[in-house]
């Protein structure tokens, strides 16, 4: 295995601890031994070194461009960042599968971005068969369908079958359409009650 001296700390380390030089300028390969000088440990400790001698006005500006710029890319790549989110809930729970902001967008469109039980603007992504280890679901397309809170709250995130999703469903369909009928009268569940 190669060796190198870094300049800064004077330890020989491997090869691979030292980050690839500039390429040269006529495009012919990379300037010296193809490595930089300092290894990444000597390079990030100076860099935070650096970072720290900041004011702290230009960190909390700095801090709040990164936050900015991310918000920008979420308005601007909802796809993604549904499928981002998706990803990161089935990684947590250990289940199979990715999706990719393409195969989200495509699950969404077919149900034009409304809530695949009660017809309303879908706020949430639902896994069809819980991706939570008893119910086995997977990550993929065919388990994903856009939702609204209103129903994601009231769904059972057991799996018992797709007849049993099916029914659930079509019960939560009903519960929306009652709801529209009655806006504005409140439903207390008291149903039948004699004088």
């Amino acid at each position: 295995m190669k060796q190198k001296k870094c300049q800064e700390c004077g330890k020989t380390k491997p090869v691979g601890k030292f980050a690839l030089s500039p390429m040269k300028a006529d495009g012919s390969g990379r300037q010296g031994d193809g490595r930089i000088s300092k290894c990444n440990a000597c390079r990030y400790a100076r860099k935070k070194a650096l970072r720290e001698q900041w004011p702290d006005g230009r960190k909390r500006e700095r801090s709040i461009l990164r936050q900015k710029t991310a918000r920008k890319w979420e308005r601007t790549h909802p796809y993604s960042m549904k499928a981002r989110r998706a990803n990161l809930q089935a990684q947590r729970r250990g289940a199979p599968g990715k999706i990719t902001g393409d195969e989200m967008q495509s699950v969404w469109q077919e149900w034009n971005d409304c809530c695949w039980i009660c017809g309303a603007p879908a706020e949430a992504t639902d896994h069809l068969r819980p991706i939570n280890g008893k119910a086995g679901g997977a990550n993929s397309p065919e388990n994903v369908r856009p939702i609204c809170t209103a129903c994601n709250h009231k769904r059972d995130h057991g799996w018992y079958g797709m007849e049993y999703v099916e029914a659930e469903a079509a019960l939560l369909r009903q519960i929306a359409e009652l709801r529209r009928k009655h806006s504005g009268v409140a439903l207390d569940g008291v149903v039948g009650q004699e004088d």
